[in-house]
């Protein structure tokens, strides 16, 4: 089969992909601010990292880490601001919720 056939795309669902979107801007922000944190040495973080025994593997964590958060933020953030829908004549959230 063609790689660029029909049947060979997936189709990613809309709230999935809205979700992956805005994990993404949320670990590059965490990278970002990470980043900042490090070139600025913010509370002497970047001279207590050069100065342990793993320097690489203490900076990975923390990179993780803040992405992680970050990333976690912006998509329940995202969640949250989701519109809701006036059709449904109870004033709830699109979708309903339980009762």
């Amino acid at each position: 089969m063609p790689v660029g056939s029909h049947a060979a795309r997936v189709r990613v669902p809309k709230l999935l992909r809205f979700l992956l979107t805005n994990l993404s801007f949320g670990v590059a922000a965490g990278v970002a601010f990470t980043t900042g944190l490090l070139f600025s040495n913010a509370a002497g973080l970047a001279d207590l990292l050069a100065g342990d025994g793993e320097p690489a593997l203490a900076k990975a964590m923390l990179y993780f880490m803040m992405a992680l958060t970050f990333g976690s933020l912006a998509m329940g953030a995202a969640v949250m601001l989701l519109p809701w829908d006036d059709q449904g004549g109870d004033g709830g959230p699109a979708g309903g919720e339980d009762k």
